[in-house]
This record gives C-alpha cells, sequence and structure tokens, in this order.
C-alpha cells in the first residue's frame, strides 16, 4: 500500500503565558507537583467534587508496562495491534534513557487509571524556546468523566512550563468532538491542521527493536 496524504486530525497548542492564570497553580517546591489553595497538592483529595480518591501522579516504571499495555488497548487505533509484555519492556528501556521524553500515569488506590506521553523538544526557533508534544492520551474507561484527564494534562503543562516551553501541543481526530471541547476547556485552542502519511504496516520481527540512528 503506497503512503498517502491524511489531514483527518487537528493541531491544538497552548501557550504558556497564560497557565497560571487558568490552572492557579504553582509548582511550589521544584516537586512537579502542582499546587491550589492552602498549599495543598492537587494529587491529594478532592477537585471540583470529581476525585474522591487520592490521586498520585508520576514517571510509569518497568513495573507499570502490563497495566499501560491494557490502557493502550482503550485507543481505537490500538485494538488488537498492542505489543508483547517482552517488545515493550526493549522500548521502554530505550524511551528511558532520553531525558526529554517521559511517559506518566495516574494512579488511585493502586490502581493505574490513566496515562499520557510528554516530549520535550529542542528549539533554534523561538529564540532557542523548547516546545512540548503530548501524545497517548488515555483514562480508564471506568474513570472517565471524574477529572483524571484534566489532572494529567494540568500535570503535563506544568511540567512544559517548568522546562521553559513556549507552548504545549498536540493533535485530537476531527470526529472526537468531545475531547476537543475538553482541551479547549484547558485553554487549548485550535491552531490548524495536522498532516501525515500512512507507510504500509511493516511487521516487526517477533521480540526485536530496530537500534535508534
Amino acid at each position: 500500500m503506497k503512503g498517502r496524504n491524511k489531514g483527518g486530525y487537528l493541531i491544538t497548542k497552548y501557550e504558556p503565558k497564560s497557565f497560571e492564570h487558568l490552572l492557579g497553580t504553582k509548582d511550589l517546591y521544584g516537586e512537579g507537583r502542582l499546587y491550589r489553595e492552602g498549599n495543598r497538592p492537587i494529587s491529594e483529595g478532592m477537585k471540583e467534587g470529581l476525585m474522591t480518591e487520592t490521586l498520585e501522579i508520576r514517571e510509569a516504571t518497568e513495573g507499570d508496562l502490563p497495566f499501560l499495555l491494557a490502557l493502550y488497548e482503550q485507543l481505537h487505533l490500538e485494538k488488537g495491534l498492542g505489543l508483547s509484555l517482552k517488545e515493550a519492556r526493549r522500548i521502554f528501556e530505550r524511551i528511558r534513557r532520553n531525558p526529554d521524553y517521559r511517559i506518566y500515569i495516574a494512579a488511585a488506590d493502586g490502581k493505574i487509571i490513566g496515562t499520557f506521553s510528554l516530549l520535550i523538544m529542542e528549539n533554534l526557533a523561538h529564540r532557542g524556546a523548547p516546545m512540548g508534544f503530548v501524545e497517548n492520551v488515555v483514562v480508564d474507561m471506568d474513570w472517565r468523566g471524574k477529572g483524571v484527564g484534566r489532572r494529567l494534562m494540568e500535570f503535563g503543562m506544568d511540567r512544559s512550563r517548568g522546562r521553559g516551553c513556549y507552548k504545549v501541543t498536540l493533535s485530537s481526530r476531527l470526529e472526537r468532538e468531545v475531547a476537543h471541547r475538553f482541551y479547549e476547556s484547558l485553554g487549548f485552542r485550535k491552531h490548524g491542521y495536522s498532516f501525515w502519511v500512512e507507510f504500509a504496516e511493516k511487521k516487526r520481527p517477533k521480540d526485536k527493536v530496530e537500534p535508534l540512528h
């Protein structure tokens, strides 16, 4: 199958000049946690009455991989296409060695219920200010609508702001109008279209990962 151009995604971006205005949060102690009224971390307690359990947001570890793979299966495009655990471990080790690429998870009562990936890209334009890219945002189906996704995105935006990014960007399929409203409620704005070329699927040899170049 030949590659083809597609324009089925919207690019949205968030510019950090208004992070604190919209979020009302600060990373007061340089520990990657957002604080609100009374210096209470949002990872402890409720937000807008939606969360009653303690929510922890942290970097993913190798031990989290089985739960991450299960979450990725809930992505429409991942159905039946997931990695084996052995493949995931090899790839995760490569990700772990990249200081600018991190996978974060949200956990409540010890259960992993959400995740997103954040890539900080260095930049020679915009006076050298880096930019953040958010990908693979998933909240467990049983936990959607309870504020988990909002907290994950706030955390990611705060991390990007702390790294000096001039914007955070993500893409979302055109038909995902509910997701678009969610991102807009966080301060993201529609910015343009993303275009991609889909190559014929290439089967990776079992449990083999090609080296980075």
